[in-house]
């Protein structure tokens, strides 16, 4: 009877164990996000300016990114990993040189080099993977470097989408064996 009391007890334990690590576990997993912006620019040659952003879209999940509209200047609320896809338009002087530039604290962190072909339309396309702070802000520019010999003003516009990606990815400790 004895052996029946305390092997039922020690089901009923390991079971609420698993139980509440399972619940635990349910808490602590990062969901999935998706949010975009939409923004634009004009530009005229060997000046540049920093894109504003005036459309916003939730798509799935609890994001942990921000917008601030009167720094222009993105953020994050927690520590981890993101992917930010990058989808742009640019109308510009055929055979004129651009750069996009995702700049982190000031500095530049990612530039794609950009040439208008001879119909003055430019299609990009460009996924960045970082790693993001609280204390971190990041914004994007569009450089209008030169023109071959047609002048002009240069219109960009471009959707900048934010996804989550592995959660506390470079908090993880190494472990050596």
């Amino acid at each position: 009877m004895c052996r029946v009391i305390l092997l039922s007890l020690f089901l009923m334990t390991v079971y609420r164990q698993v139980y509440l690590q399972w619940k635990h576990d349910d808490d602590l997993r990062s969901k999935g996000w998706l949010v975009l912006w939409k923004g634009s620019t004009k530009t005229r040659v060997e000046t540049g300016s920093k894109i504003s952003f005036n459309a916003y879209s939730k798509k799935y999940g609890h994001n942990i990114i921000h917008y601030d509209a009167l720094t222009n200047l993105f953020g994050s609320r927690e520590r981890t990993e993101v992917f930010c896809h990058v989808q742009l338009t640019l109308h510009a002087p055929p055979l004129s040189f651009h750069r996009l530039v995702l700049n982190r604290k000031e500095k530049e962190f990612h530039s794609v080099n950009l040439f208008v072909p001879f119909n003055g339309k430019l299609y990009s396309d460009s996924l960045i993977r970082m790693n993001v702070h609280e204390q971190t802000e990041w914004s994007f520019d569009h450089y209008f470097d030169s023109e071959w010999e047609k002048q002009g003003e240069a219109k960009l516009s471009m959707v900048v989408s934010f996804r989550s990606g592995i959660p506390n990815l470079y908090d993880t400790p190494w472990v050596y064996i």
